[in-house]
């Protein structure tokens, strides 16, 4: 977490049912479209447990990201 915190853009962390890294205006767009070629996950799609080539054995239940 400490590390995380420290990462160059990185505003904050959120520590709860899920991880939130908050990051500012204008970074926001890019992290989430890298996130997206990596994933192939659009963000707001929902997912579930079901869908396993999406999630790659992460064994959460259904997300929306």
């Amino acid at each position: 977490m400490k590390q995380l915190k420290e990462v160059d853009g990185v505003m904050g962390v959120i520590e709860d049912d899920t991880l939130q890294i908050v990051v500012g205006p204008g970074t926001v767009n890019k992290v989430a479209e890298h996130i997206t070629q990596i994933t192939r996950i659009k963000m707001g799609e929902a997912i579930d447990e079901n869908n396993d080539d999406l999630l790659k054995g992460n064994g959460s239940k259904k997300r929306k990201y």
